[in-house]
């Protein structure tokens, strides 16, 4: 039970004894820790208050929460929710991706969410790694389910390679002054298609894994602490050594 919860059933106890509304708009108008002060300063009992106060201010407030081994779970009903991926949603707004993500919708006019979409992306990438599908399935199990539908995503993707540089760009300013970038490393690697016919960008060349398949290539810039800086995505079909030049210009600019 949450403190607005809590409160909430006193108030109406309250109510029902024949009195307090202005209690009732402070409910809903007021934070919890402010609708705990209005409650009992109501009742005369500033003490009581100022102790609950400090007590949810200090994160140590307890809430009691009442069980009935009656109540039965309704079948089909969801009852538990992933939870892992609160520390990345932490880690997502402190590199300022939100606010990124923002900037780039004002460019554009679509109504979907785009810092959802690249959040649950993320997690998902990084929790269950997986198809775009799949993906959107496993977001259904997080405790912030997803507001958008899949061709959303699909589209999202568009938007998200068009804004790369300007995205890596972004993280980097907000990175910078932590960097170790006394040494730059960089390297190339390749993914393969379960393709035999050549298609933009997936072109034969020598794959990595030694497979007969149309390849993508990409290339990694690295500090010295191993942590990326920023990367590209280029043809199987090139030369990854000139590669380096470019990416070295867009780093140092």
């Amino acid at each position: 039970m949450t403190t607005k919860e809590y409160l909430s059933n006193n108030i109406v106890k309250e109510f029902a004894k024949g009195g307090l509304v202005l209690v009732i708009i402070a409910a809903l108008t007021l934070e919890a820790t402010s609708i705990i002060q209005f409650y009992f300063s109501q009742k005369g009992i500033k003490e009581e208050a100022r102790m609950l106060t400090e007590a949810e201010n200090n994160s140590t407030l307890k809430i009691p929460v009442e069980f009935s081994q009656e109540k039965q779970i309704e079948i089909g009903e969801r009852v538990s929710f992933n939870g892992g991926y609160l520390f990345l949603q932490k880690m997502y707004h402190e590199l300022g991706l939100k606010d990124i993500c923002e900037d780039i919708s004002n460019r554009y006019a679509f109504k979907y969410d785009l810092s959802s979409v690249l959040s649950k992306l993320i997690y998902a990438r990084i929790l269950s790694p997986a198809s775009k599908l799949s993906s959107f399935e496993y977001m259904q199990e997080l405790i912030e389910t997803p507001e958008f539908e899949l061709h959303d995503i699909y589209r999202a993707l568009d938007v998200l390679e068009k804004e790369s540089d300007n995205i890596q760009a972004r993280i980097y300013e907000t990175t910078k002054k932590n960097r170790n970038d006394a040494i730059l490393y960089y390297d190339c690697t390749n993914f393969f298609f379960e393709i035999e016919e050549e298609s933009g960008i997936r072109k034969y060349g020598k794959s990595k894994e030694h497979r007969p398949n149309p390849i993508v290539q990409l290339g990694l810039f690295l500090d010295a602490d191993g942590i990326p800086l920023a990367f590209t995505v280029f043809p199987g079909n090139e030369n990854e050594q000139p590669t380096l030049i470019p990416m070295e210009k867009k780093i140092l600019s």
